[in-house]
């Protein structure tokens, strides 16, 4: 912005530069020369003495002061527009240096690209900066004008549901293409016998890190499903986190030191391949031909082109952030409102606000919940929509399996979060939970507790 700022000024006193040299060539002193040059901009030439540069002048001086003029006044009628636009209730302030502000202006009808470097007082506001430090700046620089105001941050970094504010949000695209991938392209879509399957993910990068933890999320879909998660890349870190995390069920994560290319007979027998990154074309019509027919290869950001010349319809291509560039997924407005239902919900039936139905109310208990804790009731409305999915018109009366597969993704969440188990009263500040057991060990109470879990998320999610 600054470079093209710099620009425009330089073209707007190229012809008073051009005709000073011009007149100065005449003999023509510097005072006068200026004087002459700058009233080329408006009147004809006041010297009868003319050359080629102050003929270049005097045709081009003219031509920049009304281009100056007319981005003068376009530049005073976005301000205008900003300014009532700002005003109206849904209004947006994109403030950053990314190309997606752009897409986000389009995308947001009442949304108005910010000045650099200044934060009017109105309207929520999208933060995007290609640095990170630049938008932590940002926020430090305009915490007084960002106070009480609704912002998103977008970040690649910082994970979208771990802050207990209820004005700040973070949109991170890479979280997002992890979490949409498992419902777009689900290893299980309907009901049926306990699957045995082999996924293999390739590369643990930030995306391959997010499509695992997703995947022990939604991937719950029968007490007795054998998956078995083989994933290739750096994961000594992820292993040390989650050194005791425990599946419930009989999946489980198989980390592969060595190169994926060395074990072309576990891709071989492979029902899911997942590439965080496209291999070259020639890589993956190897593995068309060596798969089985039945198995699928996704690759994130493989283009169209590439896609187009792979036949067999193996490959698939998933991971476009413009995919994920949506309003929903910006504000995650639908998501927080399902997850404050389900609070409500549960608030009404045990807590302080029975009877109370009111939308005040359903705000302050949410209000009340650390982030931990709304976190959790955010990732059981997001499973609600793999169990509508498997379940169809049965949801509606859950039945004893819905119940456990309920109580696996409710331990998952825990373990993910390194809750541990241990007998008595629940104990949030060193993390020990009595319920992290396995659903037959469970007193018929708790069982309950499960079942009326769903049916509070089918009550919640059907009201108005």
């Amino acid at each position: 912005m600054k470079s093209k700022k710099a620009m425009l000024t330089v073209l707007f006193l190229l012809p008073f530069l051009i005709g000073l040299i011009g007149y100065m060539q005449t003999g023509m002193p510097f005072a006068d020369a200026a004087y002459s040059s700058f009233v080329l901009y408006a009147v004809n030439p006041v010297s009868d003495e003319l050359n080629v540069l102050i003929h270049i002048a005097r045709w081009t001086a003219p031509a920049a002061l009304a281009s100056g003029l007319l981005m003068t006044v376009k530049a005073l009628w976005r301000r205008v527009r900003s300014y009532f636009t700002l005003l109206h209730r849904d209004a947006f302030l994109l403030c950053g240096d990314t190309a997606r502000l752009s897409q986000l202006q389009q995308l947001l009808p009442h949304a108005v690209l910010a000045p650099e470097g200044t934060c009017p007082s109105r309207g929520s506001c999208v933060i995007d900066f290609h640095e990170e430090e630049d938008a932590l700046s940002f926020l430090r620089s305009h915490e007084a004008e960002l106070r009480d105001r609704s912002v998103v941050l977008c970040s690649h970094n910082v994970d979208m549901f771990r802050n207990d504010s209820d004005t700040f949000r973070i949109f991170n695209p890479t979280e997002l293409i992890a979490r949409e991938y498992w419902f777009t392209h689900p290893l299980v879509t309907e009901a049926g016998p306990a699957p045995s399957l082999t996924v293999v993910l390739i590369g643990f990068d930030p995306l391959g890190e997010k499509l695992l933890t997703n995947a022990i999320l939604y991937n719950i879909f029968h007490r007795e499903q054998r998956i078995t998660y083989h994933v290739f890349g750096d994961t000594a870190l992820f292993q040390g986190v989650h050194r005791d995390l425990q599946l419930m069920v009989n999946d489980s994560i198989v980390y592969d030191d060595g190169p994926w290319t060395a074990r072309i007979d576990l891709l071989k027998g492979a029902d899911r391949i997942i590439f965080t990154q496209a291999p070259a074309l020639n890589v993956l019509m190897e593995l068309q031909e060596i798969c089985r027919s039945d198995a699928r290869i996704d690759c994130c950001g493989l283009d169209e082109e590439a896609l187009s010349l792979l036949q067999g319809g193996l490959v698939r291509s998933f991971g476009r952030e413009a995919g994920v560039l949506t309003r929903e997924n910006l504000l995650q407005e639908k998501l927080y409102d399902a997850a404050k239902r389900l609070n409500y919900h549960y608030a009404r039936l045990y807590g302080s606000s029975a009877g109370d139905r009111s939308a005040e109310k359903m705000e302050a208990e949410w209000l009340k919940l650390n982030a931990f804790t709304r976190h959790s009731n955010i990732a059981a409305a997001d499973y609600h929509r793999i169990r509508r999915m498997l379940c169809g018109d049965r949801i509606r009366e859950p039945d004893e399996e819905m119940a456990e597969l309920e109580h696996i993704r409710w331990c998952r969440f825990h373990y993910l979060y390194h809750w541990q188990y241990a007998p008595g009263e629940k104990d949030s500040a060193n993390r020990r939970h009595p319920c992290l057991l396995p659903y037959a060990e469970l007193s018929p109470k708790n069982k309950n507790k499960d079942r009326e879990s769903i049916i509070a998320l089918n009550q919640a999610l059907d009201e108005p």
